[in-house]
């Protein structure tokens, strides 16, 4: 397959019991953060802010994965654990349901980090 051109492009590729999901993580990361946009980088879907690439997310034939994701400190860091994959990767089984919220809290401390090493 070629990659698309298009986030949704990417979208109307994806198996029809995948895209329900897959465009739920899209609408809560468009409303979690109203001024970002999206392209497509390595073939799978890139959130941008501030035009620089903050997470990408990808369906796999099994899982959603969301990546970067540094390992964090507190609470939120003992959420993602079971999730935790390989380095800076998140894995989400579509067998289970997919922690949404969760995953709009990590986009939201990604974008709160980015910010403030960006004014460091």
């Amino acid at each position: 397959m070629a990659q698309p051109a298009s986030v949704e492009e990417y979208l109307a590729a994806l198996p029809e019991d995948v895209q329900p999901v897959v465009r739920e993580v899209r609408r809560r990361i468009a409303e979690a953060l109203p001024t970002s946009t999206e392209k497509i980088s390595y073939a799978i879907p890139t959130v941008l802010l501030d035009g620089r690439p903050l997470i990408s997310y990808g369906a796999w034939k099994s899982h959603l994965g969301l990546y970067p994701v540094p390992v964090t400190v507190g609470d939120l860091e003992q959420e993602l654990v079971p999730y935790r994959s390989t380095k800076d990767t998140l894995r989400f089984r579509y067998r289970d349901t997919i922690p949404v919220d969760l995953i709009i809290r990590v986009v939201a401390a990604r974008a709160a980090s980015g910010r403030d090493s960006a004014t460091t």
